[in-house]
């Protein structure tokens, strides 16, 4: 202190130090004239630079997007707390395209949707974050995972209710699919189908800690014996674990259950089964002498 003039030349990125809990409300703003402005902001003088115009919408863009709250969820010291927050030093640490490296069209594009969210902060969202995702050229599964670990991991309790919740036949289809997709070529090249469905002993008013689906092949039941699976239920809230899997006899498949709040049943955690799954549970599926 004092702090130089130039620092606050424009055009001018501000960006709030909490950005909050509504997700269409502002978090950054573009200033085309200087401003002096308190602590709790952060500020980026675009002023000097030769493309300065689409070097602050870059800024102002990323300020905006889900990949920089999923990098600020998986690096910063504040954020994932009750208040989210996070340091200067956290959003300079963000890797940062050259400007300059950029083709002419995706920089209109970069100055075109900056506009677009300087007069609508919540009109061109999801324009906003597919642009930035295939800018830093992540594909559809890598913006799955930050979806989904922002969602079960969101750093407010308004934000992040929904995670909490018991899941229901509508919220753990997309599991489910995704689960069955992932297993079917390893029980297709063995001549077979993979069957992942709900296990039938769960009535529609369930409401015990934990859910359970049967994993075999197709037209293949999965027994259950209920006296074990309160067992295993027991064993597995005694453990603080998340997950249970119990092999039927006779290598008719597994019982796999997992704790009943949404925050467990998102498409990326299914992969996540899956691959745990074919690594070491195939033999439970009669499929090991093929695999």
């Amino acid at each position: 202190m004092p702090r130089r003039k130039e620092l606050y030349q424009s055009p001018l990125v501000i960006i709030a130090k909490s950005p909050g809990d509504d997700p269409k409300a502002p978090r950054a703003y573009v200033s085309d004239h200087p401003v002096a402005f308190s602590q709790i902001y952060y500020g980026y003088s675009c002023a000097g630079h030769p493309d300065a115009e689409t070097l602050a919408a870059l800024i102002h863009l990323l300020a905006h997007s889900t990949l920089f709250d999923y990098f600020c969820l998986m690096t910063s010291s504040q954020s994932g707390f009750d208040r989210q927050m996070f340091n200067k030093r956290e959003f300079d640490a963000l890797p940062f395209r050259y400007i300059s490296d950029l083709p002419s069209t995706t920089k209109t594009t970069i100055r075109s949707l900056s506009h677009r969210l300087q007069h609508d902060a919540a009109g061109p969202r999801t324009e906003l974050n597919e642009f930035i995702f295939r800018l830093y050229g992540l594909d559809p599964a890598d913006v799955q995972v930050a979806e989904d670990t922002l969602f079960s991991a969101a750093s407010y309790r308004k934000a992040g209710k929904a995670a909490l919740e018991r899941t229901t036949r509508e919220t753990r289809e997309p599991f489910i699919n995704t689960l069955r997709n992932e297993l079917e070529p390893y029980f297709d090249v063995c001549g077979e189908h993979a069957a992942v469905i709900e296990a039938e002993f769960q009535p529609n008013n369930w409401r015990q800690p934990w859910f359970f689906l049967s994993v075999g092949r197709a037209n293949t039941s999965v027994p259950i014996n209920p006296a074990l699976m309160r067992k295993a239920m027991d064993t597995a809230n005694q453990r603080g674990c998340s997950r249970i899997i119990v092999h039927a006899p006779g290598k008719r498949g597994l019982l796999m259950g997992l704790l009943n709040q949404r925050r467990w049943w998102t498409v990326t955690r299914a992969r996540l089964c899956a691959q745990h799954i074919i690594r070491e549970r195939l033999g439970a599926c009669g499929l090991a002498e093929h695999a």
